[in-house]
């Protein structure tokens, strides 16, 4: 093993808790709000499941298309101004740019993969970064 190295290990369902894991994980660094991010969870689930259909420059257009928020609304049983409402946050901190789930939060995955891991490099010095 590695010196400076911790590893954690999170059991997740790729199509159950997988992106509500990688959601609360990353929140913090992406400012994303607590009311938001089961949205932002099911936008990435979906669109995993939808890249998996067609091309990953597709998977935002149908992600975002009126079927598919309707289907949101009724998953969420949310009304579709509250979704507005959602959805108009994630853009405000960056999460949705350009009518498009921000690449930084999507995890790549290549395959039939068990795993998937996230890095975190932590660059020391002694005084605060701000």
């Amino acid at each position: 093993m590695l010196n400076n190295t911790t590893v954690v290990a999170v059991r997740a369902g790729r199509n159950s808790d997988f992106y509500d894991h990688w959601v609360e994980f990353l929140s913090p660094l992406h400012g994303i709000r607590q009311a938001d991010k089961p949205l932002l969870a099911e936008l990435l689930r979906r669109r995993d499941a939808i890249a998996r259909k067609c091309t990953e420059d597709m998977a935002d257009s149908v992600l975002f298309s009126q079927p598919s928020r309707v289907s949101i609304r009724e998953t969420m049983g949310v009304t579709r101004s509250y979704l507005n409402v959602m959805l108009t946050h994630l853009r405000r901190c960056g999460a949705i740019k350009d009518g498009r789930v921000n690449p930084r939060l999507v995890p790549r995955f290549n395959g039939g993969e068990e795993d998937y891991k996230l890095i975190v490099h932590f660059m020391l010095s002694d005084e605060r970064a701000d």
